[in-house]
């Protein structure tokens, strides 16, 4: 990416007026149409591992969100809708063992999330009514 640059949200080779379309290839593979990231995005660690997998349309991330620890242990999945996190997320220390799984809504905390210790047992819970990211009520 680096002979793009990014103006206003879209993005365009350098020298150039004309939005990108094309692939780019390197520690993060994706396509772009009209100047804007379209359809699966790979990122990489520097050890080549994949770091994460993105889905975007129109230049907004959508659908599957699959992120790795470096070791290739999986650190986050969950769901993107019109660019923001969108029903149940999941997130795991580096050894593979569950950290935190809880429910969003267009981008917010919604209803109950489960923290736990590296051992499995429960460290907190948050639950509760949500609105806007803010707990508002148990």
């Amino acid at each position: 990416m680096d002979n793009l640059v990014e103006r206003h949200g879209v993005y365009y080779k350098k020298l150039s007026k004309i939005p990108f379309s094309g692939q780019i290839w390197g520690e993060t593979n994706g396509s772009f149409k009209n100047g804007k990231p379209e359809g699966l995005w790979t990122s990489f660690w520097r050890n080549g591992r994949i770091r994460a997998e993105v889905k975007y349309q129109n230049g907004r991330l959508e659908g599957a969100w699959v992120g790795y620890h470096e070791n290739g242990q999986l650190e986050s999945e969950g769901n993107y809708k019109d660019d923001k996190r969108q029903g149940i997320w999941a997130f795991y220390y580096d050894t593979g063992q569950l950290l935190a799984k809880g429910d969003s809504k267009h981008g917010k905390f919604e209803g109950s999330w489960v923290g736990y210790r590296k051992d499995g047992t429960v460290w907190e819970k948050w639950t509760g009514t949500y609105k806007n990211g803010q707990k508002v009520d148990n």
